[in-house]
């Protein structure tokens, strides 16, 4: 399916439901809209730190998501690889307590195409044609991401058709939910069916659930159909025909049953009619009043002139008010209103205020509008002056006496307190009137009234600017020279470059490469801190490009000749092809696919490939546990102890193992058509020399020593070589075990490998996953060369004939030329 997917989660944070949790997220891939990749994730921590820790991996994630260009199994095992990355850098760098592991599933989805990814704990529901499957890793992809050795993840195509409901949840939601529950609840509409899952999963402390479904296609009986009993196309120059099909026939001149009644009329009309309400309102409050009488004026704003307003303004304003209330009661009480005097405020029109003249105007009359272009100064109008009550009592003193001995006294109080002030007004009151007795204990002995040219709060005010200007110069002073006096821990930067010197001096006159990798790292490391401490110099930058220079070659980087893809898997069988290990012969490339249970054959000339191999309980075969090549077919070893011949164009035949009772075989190898296991159970390999109907004869002890019980890959040629889980290499010659020290590597396998011949037999080869590369070995140990190449992107297995060598990166089968 093509349509884009919907997309509903919630989660459950500490006991809180929120929208969205930290442990989920949607991602789109780089590339046109309708090619985009899609990925939806969800991570389960294993601990509480590990659940804190998930939102990173999450972010990390999606982060890189959208810088991939590849196939969707090959991004998604890139994306599981940048989650491996982020878990490793955190617990190297963190204590025992606070390490992580994370469990991940992953949803991708691209045009027809449709892969579920998980690794550690995780659990992903599929709702298919009323069907639900579940979706879990198992055996070691089970273990959490950094828990030990990285996985590669469990990948699982699925049908995504319309109407299909997957679902990825947190394990804990498991214990609440079966799946008959949850099979019921995935079958209701999106939103219904994320509330009834949170409804089942409220009461959990963390939980996180995301939902995505494709939304369902029309069936046929749902579309509208066409209308039935149409009349032909008119033809030009017939007699014209009206349709009338009321019975009055109001010549309408249409059928009203062909057309729609909105059942929502009512309300169309109801809206109309408050709309022209509205109109009319307004219409009456925008109408035209009589323009403003000359005692309206808006009085223009005065500007201070540098004296004091503050006793001044006083006195004009109550000299003014006593004038106009001593010619209003000259004139008798014929205007007499009955309203408090109080400070002039702005008035805003209203709509229950009348306009008109102001004769007719009420108590609180305002100037009618003169035009819209000036509501503006409208707002800002003052009320007309309000009139003061009238006097009731004639014994008072007339209001304009009061206010004249009052600007008396505050005019001579000014003038005796300013008498020795430098600093006066124009008017003559002082800009800070200080009082005759401050209180407290503390006495100005009449120093206020001396001459003073500053402020009382100068010298507080410049002593903290200058401590101001000390702490941020402190400040610089501690951010540039901090790091060289203090950075080094005390060492000075030159006794840091001398013993980078040294070091370096130490690795080129040491022959072992694994003490030369030592010193130059120690040097590196000394340059570091050197340029940290006391910036870049010549000689730092000189050495550090010496040093440099010796890693690469310790590092001994080689590039193929060339790389060709030989035949893309990605699209091979009903899931990607994982293939856990490889062999080559007969002009064809095995690969044990674990994802599916079955082993492929893909010719090197690039044709189709087939299964030859897989999980049949008609013919009794079992899921495929090992493979290695014989002269005349493949030796397949399946899960329940059989063996079975398989090549392409026949079928699978059973073959005979006469087996040592208690045997348990680990792995396989064969050379010169013996065939030996490996039992590190019982710490022994043995050869099963060929007979005509398989191995039926005694088998031999071929090596019995302690350190092959912890063997997990084996290697038979001229020597027993073997690979323990944890990527230790161990060569058995003449019964002695030599583990090979790989001297001069910079980073040791971190999982067991299949090794191979290589160089004639002088050397050995194996992949490397983590690092996406091969790397070649000595036989005495020391590591000799790697190669690399951006086509080992993504690389899983690794085999080799005499010619070539062949590795599955990417989902692509590829041919290695030296």
């Amino acid at each position: 399916m093509t349509e884009p997917l919907q997309v509903g989660q919630f989660a459950i944070v500490d006991h809180e439901p929120v929208d969205r949790g930290p442990n989920a997220g949607i991602f789109e891939g780089k590339g046109p809209i309708d090619e985009r990749a899609e990925l939806f994730v969800l991570a389960e921590g294993t601990t509480p730190a590990s659940e804190a820790f998930a939102g990173h991996v999450v972010t990390a994630i999606g982060t890189a998501w959208g810088g991939f260009d590849m196939s969707l199994s090959g991004c998604l095992t890139a994306a599981f690889r940048e989650a491996e990355r982020n878990i490793w850098d955190w617990n190297q760098k963190s204590i025992a307590q606070h390490q992580v592991s994370i469990g991940l599933t992953c949803f991708a989805h691209r045009g027809n195409q449709a892969i579920v990814a998980q690794a550690g704990p995780g659990i992903a529901f599929h709702l298919h044609e009323g069907e639900l499957r579940a979706y879990f890793a198992r055996g070691e992809k089970a273990r959490a991401i950094g828990s030990g050795a990285p996985p590669a993840p469990h990948l699982t195509r699925v049908d995504m058709q319309p109407g299909d409901r997957m679902l990825l949840l947190s394990t804990s939601a498991v214990e609440e939910l079966n799946q008959d529950i949850i099979a019921g609840i995935l079958a209701l509409p999106g939103q219904q069916a994320l509330q009834d899952f949170y409804q089942r999963l409220r009461g959990q402390r963390h939980v996180t659930a995301l939902l995505i479904a494709a939304p369902d296609q029309p069936d046929e009986d749902d579309r509208v159909p066409e209308p039935a009993g149409l009349s032909p196309e008119p033809e030009i120059g017939a007699e014209e025909t009206v349709i009338d099909a009321t019975r009055e026939g109001d010549g309408r001149g249409f059928q009203p049953s062909l057309f729609i009644d909105d059942e929502h009329q009512a309300d169309v009309e109801a809206a109309r009619k408050a709309l022209v309400n509205i109109s009319t309102r307004a219409s009456a409050r925008s109408a035209p009043l009589a323009p403003l009488a000359e005692h309206f004026k808006i009085q223009p704003l005065q500007r201070a002139v540098g004296e004091s307003s503050n006793i001044r303004d006083l006195a004009e304003r109550i000299k003014a008010r006593t004038e106009a209330t001593s010619g209003s009661l000259q004139q008798g009480t014929a205007q007499s209103t009955t309203v408090l005097a109080g400070p002039p405020r702005p008035i805003w029109n209203s709509a229950g205020q009348k306009q008109g003249s102001p004769e007719s105007a009420g108590p609180r009359s305002q100037p009618p509008q003169a035009s819209r272009d000036r509501s503006f100064q409208r707002g800002l109008v003052n009320d007309s002056p309000a009139t003061l009550p009238a006097h009731s009592s004639s014994s008072a003193p007339p209001v304009g006496e009061l206010a004249a001995e009052r600007t008396r006294r505050l005019q001579a109080a000014t003038a005796a307190s300013s008498t020795g002030s430098s600093v006066v007004t124009t008017g003559g009151a002082p800009l800070v009137r200080p009082r005759d007795n401050m209180g407290g204990r503390w006495k100005g002995n009449g120093s206020l009234n001396r001459r003073r040219t500053a402020n009382r709060g100068g010298w507080f005010n410049d002593r903290f600017l200058l401590l101001g200007a000390l702490g941020v110069l402190a400040v610089i002073l501690i951010f540039f020279v901090g790091p060289r006096l203090f950075g080094s821990g005390g060492v000075d930067p030159e006794e840091l470059l001398a013993q980078a010197q040294q070091q370096y001096t130490i690795a080129t006159n040491t022959v072992d490469p694994s003490e030369q990798r030592i010193a130059l790292t120690q040097a590196e490391a000394f340059l570091l801190e050197a340029e940290d401490a006391g910036g870049q110099t010549v000689e730092s930058t000189q050495l550090f490009n010496q040093v440099a220079g010796a890693l690469r070659v310790l590092d001994n980087v080689v590039a193929p000749a060339a790389v060709e893809t030989v035949a893309n898997l990605s699209q091979f069988g009903n899931a990607p092809v994982t293939p856990s290990d490889m062999e080559v012969g007969g002009g064809y490339v095995f690969l044990l696919d674990t994802a599916s249970s079955q082993v492929i054959a893909q010719p090197t000339g690039g044709t189709a490939a087939t299964v030859i191999y897989g999980v049949d309980s008609v013919l009794g075969h079992d899921r495929p546990v090992a493979i290695s090549m014989l002269s005349n077919g493949l030796l397949v070893f399946d899960a329940s102890g059989q063996f079975w011949l398989a090549f392409p164009g026949f079928e699978a035949t059973p073959v005979i193992l006469n087996a040592p009772a208690g045997m348990a075989i680990t792995d396989l190898a064969v050379s010169n058509d013996n065939l030996f296991v490996l039992d590190a159970a019982q710490a022994a390999v043995y050869r099963f020399v060929p007979t005509t109907n398989g191995f039926e004869g005694e088998p031999e002890v071929y090596l019995a020593a302690p350190g092959l019980r912890q063997a997990a890959r084996l290697l038979v040629d001229q020597d027993v070589v073997t690979m323990t889980a944890d990527g230790t290499i161990q060569r058995f010659a003449d019964g002695v075990a030599l583990t090979l020290s790989q001297a001069g590597i910079d980073d040791r396998p971190a999982s067991a490998q299949q090794l191979r011949t290589f160089d004639g037999g002088s050397s050995l080869v194996y992949p490397d996953p983590a690092q996406d590369r091969l790397v070649a070995v000595r036989r005495d140990g020391t590591f000799d060369r790697q190669y690399r190449h951006d086509a080992f992107t993504g690389l899983t297995a690794f085999a080799m004939d005499d010619t070539y060598g062949y590795v599955f990166s990417g989902g692509q089968v590829r041919r290695i030329t030296w």
